[in-house]
């Protein structure tokens, strides 16, 4: 598969057509990663990482597992219950 951009003009004043095939995008990807400094690497990285945490969260209403603060891991449970039970609207009868 070949990809075709719309002519553009060079620096001379003429127009060139620039067709880049599927390889030669991913081969300039790989190369312009690789000139890629490692923090900007790791702060790219960092915020993908971040964005697909929250969206997964959003859309599933997945939470952190948190044990902290809990000796073993029922009380752990028992104390997300009841946080459950107690964040949830007061259901009413109905006659």
């Amino acid at each position: 598969m070949r990809l075709t951009r719309n002519p553009v003009s060079s620096s001379s004043g003429s127009d060139a057509n620039m067709t880049l095939s599927l390889e030669d995008l991913f081969s300039h990807q790989r190369e312009t990663w690789a000139s890629c400094p490692d923090w900007v690497q790791t702060l790219i990285l960092k915020n993908i990482r971040e964005t697909i945490k929250a969206k997964m969260q959003q859309e599933h209403r997945v939470r952190e597992d948190s044990r902290e603060g809990f000796t073993y891991d029922w009380a752990a449970v028992a104390a997300e219950v009841q946080s459950q039970f107690s964040s949830r609207a007061p259901t009413r009868a109905t006659p």
